[in-house]
């Protein structure tokens, strides 16, 4: 997080530069809407009218119901009506169960000294209620009813899709990113079985989860733009172009192989956008290009072939690291070498000979990297806390 953003490290300040009133007053009537219509189903369930087909799909019980909960859901009788004052609460409290871990959600409103010292007492520190916690979270909404009728047909996600545009809106109009950014994928842990969003991806530590796109400042770590694949069919190139084109101003953007192809990145140029990244052969790289690299003698560590020129005033190298590393960019059409610090086998880093686009890619392809350390340490772990809509706050 930038200084300017950490307003004299108070959280509270941070958080309100993202959350506004506006984001606070949705949830509030969302949710107070919610819980109104569970009241009237609870009404109409007791009356002759509880037969009729259209009544009778809306009662009917969702199938994630645990045996033990009642539905419709009887706290909708005695709901007091959210407010934001219970918002500010009821986050803090989430981030609390996330940060300070206690074995049972009981614990933390235990009146024992040890889980006192530990972040209990909740209830008489914050002066909000296990049940009504409990409450809140069983019955927040982001949107309306009829927004999640058109979810599809709008295009956004669903439950979630107005959330995430708002908070998206909010990540550009606090900070405008450097011109160095980094676009990157990430998995965001998720486990549940009632949704069909998440991916299996034994090489990510979250292993299941939901799968982001996103482009973040250099030395910072700032999510400028981000999006979410909902399992559409969208391609990687559209995904790029997609997030691009909502940055502000030119930047040059790195990326690693997955992203990276001529076609990308001459609409990238069209864009105002410079691009760097690794390739693969088989991602519409020009065959001259692959045939050159294939026939290269490469032996030392910090060997080079290039500057080779593709199509559209691209440029590419490749270069012996611990293996051959292939790199196409528009941002350094020259022939400037430099040096990196690389690891040799059983030795410390040392400097090697390397292209500029290799010494820049190994600075500025962190930025995502940094935004995952930063939720290693900060996600709110426990798992009936994980709110999705709010995962991208770095």
């Amino acid at each position: 997080m930038r200084r300017d953003l950490a307003v004299a490290a108070d959280p509270a300040a941070v958080w309100r530069r993202f959350f506004t009133p506006d984001m606070y007053t949705r949830l509030c009537d969302c949710t107070n809407a919610r819980v109104k219509l569970y009241r009237v189903l609870m009404q109409l369930a007791s009356t002759e009218l509880k037969d009729h087909p259209s009544l009778a799909q809306a009662l009917a019980r969702p199938p994630w119901l645990k045996a033990s909960q009642a539905w419709p859901p009887p706290i909708a009788a005695e709901w007091k009506p959210l407010t934001h004052a219970e918002l500010d609460v009821y986050f803090g409290i989430t981030y609390l169960t996330g940060i300070v871990q206690l074995p049972r959600l009981s614990d933390y409103w235990s009146s024992d000294a040890v889980f006192g010292m530990l972040g209990g007492r909740l209830g008489k520190v914050t002066g909000m209620s296990r049940s009504r916690f409990v409450d809140i979270k069983a019955m927040l909404a982001t949107e309306t009813q009829m927004e999640e009728r058109g979810a599809a047909a709008a295009g956004r996600v669903r439950k979630v899709g107005v959330w995430l545009e708002m908070f998206s809106a909010r990540c550009a109009e606090v900070h405008k990113c450097s011109k160095n950014v980094s676009l990157d994928e990430q998995t965001v842990g998720a486990k549940s079985r009632w949704t069909g969003l998440t991916f299996q991806n034994k090489n990510k530590p979250a292993g299941q989860g939901f799968k982001i796109y996103s482009i973040n400042e250099v030395g910072t770590g700032y999510t400028c733009v981000f999006e979410l694949d909902r399992k559409s069919g969208k391609c990687i190139h559209d995904f790029v172009c997609d997030l691009a084109g909502q940055l502000r101003g030119e930047h040059d953007i790195y990326m690693d192989n997955l992203f990276t192809k001529p076609r990308t990145f001459r609409e990238l140029t069209m864009m105002g956008h410079r691009a760097c990244g690794t390739w693969r052969d088989n991602f519409g790289v020009p065959e001259e290009l692959t045939a050159t690299v294939a026939g290269a003698e490469l032996h030392t560590p910090g060997d080079v072939v290039g500057p080779m020129y593709a199509d559209g005033g691209m440029v590419a190298w490749a270069w012996l690291d611990s293996g051959v590393a292939n790199f196409l960019t528009t941002i350094r059409p020259d022939d400037t070498m430099g040096t990196c610090l690389r690891r040799a086998a059983g030795c410390t880093r040392g400097p090697r000979a390397a292209p500029m686009c290799a010494v820049d890619y190994n600075l500025y392809m962190i930025a995502v990297d940094i935004v995952g350390c930063a939720a290693a340490a900060h996600f709110l772990h426990r798992r009936c806390f994980c709110h999705r809509h709010f995962f991208m706050l770095s």
